[in-house]
């Protein structure tokens, strides 16, 4: 039944960047999002009150997207040009001016950058010598951030310098050079008095829509002519489909996985797979997820970005969706309106828990490179793109591949290291079981973070690469996944079933 396989494995360990991560969890604490970089340069006093009357984990989540819309500059584009623009900021923020004891985004060097943008030049002063930060700020090989020998004033002093072309219209300056002291715990603006003037408007220009009470539905960047006022979020010809392919039975090659990102919400990857031989091309493709109650949660539309995979094209998009259990369709449309695919999946997306948790355990057709790809990206994992067919079949030609996200692994105190062992196994009713060779697994170093998130694994391999059916013959099999957290001394399971089928079917 088996033949020797070989097992090439993937670890990446990182803390979250921005928020709170899902550990079964839905959202940030209400302790933290007011910490945050977001709800301390950017909240108003009315959203700060209201944040501290939140009673569920839900709320929050549902209370931070409307906090993001409010903030859209374009609600008829998807993603959220501001936000996107904010996160990157906070990224580079943290990275070059972190401290001691305090991220670099919540620094006072942190804020400015945050919220006025990347200066024309960056540069540190200890007594007479100066010496550029980076020169090549902004890009991925940024300095250090380091603080120079310390001074009686400060171990340094770091100076910003913005031309006009840097600066915001809004700004009211056409120049403007920052100057702070920096120690080891925490760094002091100097001047000039602009400062803080322009850090308020920042956030008074942010709020474009303060009046808006209700999370919206998204809307097709593919169907808003520039100028229009929005459009509805789906045309007639695509809602018309989503009803019908939503009431079928699972169907389709149609794969969903709901995982957390950054932003400490939770987004439903979803990835449909079309096979090269399918024609014409389709023209458009629309979501639609639907709980269990009959409520809906989205229901979108956007022209279709065909990309290419082992042994045909996928379609992917991420959407934000809370806790519940829901039913998730698409449809795959031509120019001229005609239903090319449809698909149909269901999926759970659990509640609460503060126990080691996982992501569902997917188990794909090929991993691939992914250079270039944002790492938030639909199923960018370990830095490798992972397809899946996502009907359970898995082809003799198609390689086998699996990823699952560890959440709230325990941290050794005095390593900062994570320690998880894994055990892989492929299963087949009335064979006995086979454990797949794996190299063992290190320790992870886990950074500290004065923000408070929490520790994530990603745990990836590839068992082959190509022809699947060299190793499995046709059948049924479940791959199993046992996890054991050794700090935590506790260990979950997961498993997805598969089916291997010949060639040609």
């Amino acid at each position: 039944m088996f033949k020797k396989v070989s097992l090439t494995l993937l670890v990446v360990g990182f803390l979250l960047g921005s928020g709170r991560v899902f550990t079964a969890e839905t959202g940030p604490k209400p302790a933290d999002w007011p910490k945050s970089p977001e709800g301390k340069y950017l909240a108003t006093a009315s959203e700060l009150k209201e944040w501290k009357n939140l009673k569920s984990d839900a709320e929050a989540q549902k209370f931070v997207a409307l906090f993001w819309a409010r903030r859209d500059p374009s609600p008829d584009k998807v993603p959220n040009a501001f936000r996107k623009e904010f996160e990157s900021r906070v990224a580079l923020a943290d990275g070059y001016f972190k401290l001691a004891t305090m991220r670099g985004a919540l620094t006072e060097r942190g804020k400015f950058f945050i919220l006025a943008g990347q200066p024309k030049s960056i540069s540190v002063r200890a007594g007479s010598k100066t010496t550029p930060l980076s020169s090549k700020i902004g890009s991925d090989t940024p300095g250090t951030g380091e603080n120079a020998p310390g001074t009686t004033i400060g171990e340094n002093i770091t100076t910003f310098t913005y031309e006009s072309a840097q600066l915001p219209e809004w700004a009211g300056v056409k120049a403007l050079v920052v100057t702070f002291t920096v120690e080891q715990t925490r760094d002091d603006l100097i001047g000039p008095g602009d400062v803080r003037r322009i850090e308020t408007l920042a956030g008074t220009k942010a709020l474009v829509r303060p009046q808006l009470m209700e999370v919206p539905l998204p809307v097709s960047s593919t169907m808003a002519k520039p100028g229009a006022p929005p459009v509805p979020a789906i045309s007639t010809a695509a809602s018309s489909a989503l009803d019908a392919a939503i009431l079928k039975a699972p169907h389709g090659a149609f794969t969903i996985l709901p995982v957390a990102y950054r932003d400490g919400g939770v987004r439903l990857m979803t990835q449909i797979y079309i096979e090269p031989a399918d024609s014409p091309a389709p023209a458009r493709v629309a979501w639609l997820v639907r709980g269990k109650d009959g409520q809906e949660t989205s229901r979108v539309e956007e022209s279709v970005e065909l990309k290419k995979t082992l042994n045909g094209v996928a379609v992917d998009r991420a959407l934000p969706i809370p806790p519940g259990d829901y039913d998730v369709a698409f449809v795959l449309l031509d120019a001229s309106d005609k239903v090319l695919h449809s698909g149909k999946r269901s999926v759970a997306i659990p509640s609460p828990s503060p126990d080691l948790s996982s992501s569902p355990l997917l188990v794909a057709i090929a991993d691939l490179p992914a250079e270039g790809a944002v790492a938030d990206s639909p199923f960018i994992f370990a830095g490798r793109k992972f397809v899946g067919r996502g009907d359970g079949r898995i082809r003799s030609g198609d390689g086998l591949s699996y990823f699952v996200r560890l959440y709230g692994p325990g941290v050794d105190p005095a390593t900062k290291k994570a320690f998880v062992k894994r055990k892989l196994r492929i299963l087949r009713k009335g064979h006995p079981p086979i454990d797949l060779p794996s190299e063992p697994d290190q320790p992870v170093v886990i950074k500290e973070s004065a923000g408070g998130e929490i520790a994530v694994l990603d745990l990836a391999g590839t068992v082959a690469e190509r022809n699947i059916g060299e190793y499995f013959e046709p059948g049924d099999y479940t791959f199993k996944m046992s996890i054991e957290d050794t700090v935590r001394k506790t260990t979950i399971e997961v498993s997805e079933p598969f089916t291997v089928v010949a060639a040609g079917k």
